[in-house]
This record gives C-alpha cells, sequence and structure tokens, in this order.
C-alpha cells in the first residue's frame, strides 16, 4: 500500500511539473501536502491491537488532502482524481 501511495504522489508530482498552472498558494499547499504525507509514510501506521489498520478520517493530513482535492476539482480534473485517489489509499492505511 506505500508503495501505491508514493506511486500516486510520484503522478500527483509529475502532473504538476507538466505545466498545471496553480496558484502559488495552493501549489505551496499540495508541496506541504507532499512533505507531509512522505513524513507519514515513515512512521509505523496505525492498527489495533487484533493488526487491522485503524481509519483516521479526522486526520488533519486527510483533511488537507481533501480540501486541496476540493480546490481542483473544477479547475484540474486530473490532477484533483489522482489526489482523490491518494487520499482514499492514506484511509485505508490508517494515516
Amino acid at each position: 500500500m506505500q508503495e501505491d501511495i508514493r506511486r500516486a504522489l510520484t503522478d500527483l508530482r509529475r502532473q504538476l511539473d507538466g505545466g498545471a498552472p496553480l496558484d502559488a498558494e495552493l501549489r505551496s499547499q499540495l508541496a506541504e501536502l507532499d512533505r507531509d504525507i512522505h513524513r507519514a509514510l515513515s512512521q509505523p501506521p496505525l492498527v489495533s491491537e487484533d493488526g487491522v489498520a485503524m481509519l483516521s478520517d479526522d486526520d488533519p493530513l486527510v483533511d488537507r488532502a481533501r480540501n486541496a482535492s476540493a480546490r481542483l476539482a473544477s479547475e484540474h480534473p486530473l490532477l484533483e482524481a489522482t489526489l482523490r485517489e491518494l487520499v482514499d489509499k492514506l484511509g485505508k492505511m490508517g494515516i
């Protein structure tokens, strides 16, 4: 699953580097989100005592990713789809 998230981050970065016209604030938010996701991936996943991944829908990282996804929805649908996929994967990992 971590490899899927890293792949989605790479896809998002590639799309951003491909010239998607974003305002400076959104580009900065996405860069910060990228760093924070990489940091979260380096931490052990949240799991319950029986070893099941604990979903953390109220995690600020997930909230920030959802907010960025919502901002991208109308202007950059391809970027939004990649970011939405990333949010799903983070939730499944318990990040």
